[in-house]
């Protein structure tokens, strides 16, 4: 078993050590090569050390949550984004240049596939987030600002808010200006390599998310009717219980709206699910792409 995974291992450029813990431990591997002179000797200032390992657990928090939750605007983390976070681990850097490590669950299963929805693991994130890092590190250059909802719409899978201001984080926080991001697995291994994420970069960069802000974000009064789709309470008596709702909004436009409900109406909202009955709201609302949330809601009823 060692011979073939060393002959893997030459073949795909992963130190074998490396590849017997991606094996042994069912993860992927994220190293975070970082390129200047402060850190060529193998060595790194301890506040740019915590700045780096705290944006980047805010950036795989970030990922999780909006592969588990794909909502432009969604603010809070997912219970099983947390999940997946615990189960990464900081590795024992390498040397050289200085070198961070992060084992990243690949086989956690984070939700079941049904007939609706795929299944989501530990590798669907580990494949976002290096989607993300070089979507922004290829698009910064040369897209044409403001960005438009088309532009949105087109590259939904890295619109979250909080995701990117997280990755705008690690760049600005911990002061990187060139970076190797490389992720090692048993499907090989991907390399995006960040140079001059500084200065007039970088600016595009937070220009570009505030832009991305204000679009996702525009706020109206909306009517949604349809569904049910998903009940959320820890107390159905209380006044946080959330609601899922996919239906039609006034233009007939498809749209997956989500809603904070007083006791009565959300008990209203169990039995309309319960016997699978339309539903109709009314609120002040922001979003786009097919998604909103309810920032204030007017009504809540069932339709005969």
């Amino acid at each position: 078993m060692r011979y073939v995974l060393g002959i893997f291992a030459d073949l795909h450029e992963i130190p074998l050590d490396d590849l017997l813990r991606i094996v042994s431990s069912k993860s992927g591997i994220l190293s975070l090569r970082l390129i200047d002179p402060q850190t060529e000797e193998g060595v790194i200032p301890l506040p740019r050390q915590e700045a780096l390992l705290r944006q980047m657990k805010g950036v795989l928090l970030s990922a999780a949550s909006y592969v588990l939750d794909p909502d432009p605007i969604l603010t809070h983390s997912h219970k099983k984004a947390k999940m997946y976070v615990d189960h990464c681990d900081f590795l024992q850097t390498q040397q050289g240049s200085f070198i961070s490590r992060i084992a990243l669950p690949t086989d956690l299963e984070l939700r079941e596939g049904d007939l609706f929805k795929g299944e989501i693991s530990g590798q669907t994130v580990n494949e976002r987030l290096m989607g993300l890092i070089a979507f922004l590190n290829e698009e910064i250059e040369k897209l044409a600002l403001p960005p438009d909802m088309e532009y949105i719409d087109e590259h939904i899978a890295y619109m979250n808010l909080k995701l990117l201001k997280s990755m705008n984080a690690v760049y600005e926080q911990a002061k990187i200006r060139d970076i190797d991001f490389t992720l090692q697995g048993l499907d090989g291994v991907r390399m995006v390599q960040v140079r001059n994420m500084d200065g007039e970069r970088l600016t595009r960069l937070q220009t570009f998310i505030e832009q991305v802000g204000e679009l996702l974000q525009t706020e109206a009064n909306t009517i949604v009717r349809g569904r049910v789709e998903e009940l959320k309470s820890t107390n159905p008596d209380g006044e946080n219980s959330s609601v899922m709702i996919r239906g039609w909004d006034e233009q007939g436009e498809s749209v997956k709206a989500t809603a904070i409900l007083a006791s009565e109406d959300y008990k209203a909202a169990v039995d309309c699910h319960g016997r699978n009955l339309a539903v109709e709201i009314t609120g002040l609302s922001k979003g786009a792409n097919g998604r909103c949330k309810f920032l204030r809601v007017d009504s809540f009823r069932a339709l005969k």
